[in-house]
């Protein structure tokens, strides 16, 4: 059993050097992977939204459920943000050490 869960890791771990090789380096990987968790937070986010109009719908009144519908979309809209400025130093990372 142990011996699956090495191999694995080590497959898990050995992919994306062998796919993200071929698009740049580690600019590319790195490029990638930036995308990939601004695309999954932002599905995330909006999921979250979703469910947050929900609670707006069904609350009938009760004020914790408008709180924790509120703070979900509070919540959401923090992720969002937090994503786009790190895509946006990331890039003005890359600009400045013109990497």
């Amino acid at each position: 059993m142990k011996k699956n869960i090495l191999v694995l890791t080590l497959v898990l771990t050995l992919v994306p050097v062998f796919v993200f090789g071929q698009t740049g380096g580690v600019q590319g990987v790195l490029d990638r992977i930036i995308s990939w968790l601004g695309y999954f937070v932002a599905s995330v986010a909006a999921i979250f939204i979703m469910i947050a109009g929900y609670y707006f719908i069904t609350a009938q009144g009760d004020s914790d459920k408008l709180g924790k519908a509120r703070n979900m979309i509070l919540y959401a809209i923090i992720g969002i943000v937090v994503v786009v400025v790190a895509v946006v130093l990331a890039d003005f990372v890359k600009s400045a050490f013109s990497i």
